[in-house]
């Protein structure tokens, strides 16, 4: 079976950032080996000249300009027609100095709430990472304030939580990253938002829930009325005089041209006599239909008489249509009492 030369054979290899890299393997056996190459992590080689490959079959594997991406674990297998194959692991590590990004550069948040700051940074070897405030004052994990690092690989997460925001609070921190290679930083400024600002956003999940909820129960509701009752209540003018069956309302003979109400239609609309709300239809006596002719002779539609000719007259012809209007108001708001009553 292939055995592999360790003492020619790559183990751990570091390099920088844009120089070139070669792995080696060598094997013996018989017949000779063949060596393949992939990635532990199933990703493919990018050999930088516009091939990517799954697996490379050769002694040495070349890696010009490598970069950050490259970096990883990679094995080496060798292979012939006698099992087993073998493998052996070597390990790319590539140099670079700090970088960092920042999502949010303004958050803003209203005093007494929590708020998080957040950092993300990218180096090997890996950084030094910590927070500040505008007085260059490292900040430490403490009463209100809480600073977590999450490392996975070459990249880092970097988070600020600070608890019950005061007014001395709202400033500029900035996260630093530091290694032998280099240092960057960046600032995030916090700035104090009124709480009548604040805009609550519904839960789309709870409203839904809320309205499947009510849906319910009202179908419920549904479901549990008498069967075969109309709730629907319809007035009616009953035939005949109104206040009982001897002609009679409190004391007084019944006049059917009294009656405001003249019908109700089959949906249930009661509809009013307007010339009987306004008295046009009573009747008056000669001398009153004649000072009414005096009156109201030369007026235009809509115009009240003139206040310089008949002052009394138009005083009370203005009273009156008020009182109309009144009357008209009061009669529809009765109406409608009664059909909610109902």
């Amino acid at each position: 079976p292939p055995d592999i030369i360790d003492d020619e054979s790559s183990s751990e290899v570091v390099v920088k950032e844009g120089q070139d890299v070669t792995l080696e393997c060598r094997a013996r056996g018989s017949p000779k080996p063949v060596i393949s190459w992939k990635r532990e992590d199933g990703g493919k080689i990018d050999i930088n000249n516009g091939i990517n490959l799954k697996v490379t079959d050769s002694e040495v594997l070349h890696i010009p300009t490598v970069s950050r991406l490259h970096m990883g674990a990679y094995l080496c297998i060798a292979s012939n027609d006698v099992p087993p194959s073998v493998s052996k692991r070597i390990i790319l590590q590539v140099q670079f100095q700090p970088v960092l990004w920042i999502p949010n550069q303004l958050v803003g948040v209203a005093q007494g709430m929590d708020v998080t700051l957040e950092c993300h940074t990218e180096a090997f070897p890996r950084s030094i990472n910590y927070w500040t405030d505008d007085k260059s004052q490292m900040i430490l994990s403490s009463g209100r304030f809480d600073s977590i690092v999450a490392e996975n690989g070459y990249k880092a997460y970097m988070r600020l939580k600070i608890k019950n925001v005061q007014p001395e609070d709202f400033m500029s921190y900035r996260c630093f990253a530091k290694n032998s290679f280099g240092e960057t930083n960046g600032s995030v400024k916090v700035y104090e938002i009124p709480r009548q600002l604040l805009v609550h956003v519904p839960d789309p999940k709870k409203e839904e829930e809320e309205e499947k909820k009510e849906d319910e129960e009202e179908k419920e509701a549904r479901e549990h009325e008498p069967q075969g009752e109309n709730h629907t209540k319809n007035f009616r003018r009953k035939e005949g005089p109104v206040g009982g069956t001897d002609g009679r309302s409190g004391g007084r003979r019944h006049d059917p041209d009294d009656d405001m109400v003249s019908t109700v239609t089959p949906d249930g609309v009661i509809e009013f006599d307007v010339q009987k709300l306004l008295g046009k239809n009573k009747k008056k006596d000669p001398e009153e239909e004649e000072e009414e002719d005096h009156n109201t002779s030369g007026m235009q539609f809509g115009s009240f008489p003139s206040l310089h000719n008949h002052p009394s007259s138009a005083i009370s012809s203005i009273h009156t249509s008020i009182l109309n209007v009144i009357l008209i108001s009061l009669c529809s708001l009765l109406t409608g009492l009664l059909v909610a009553r109902e």
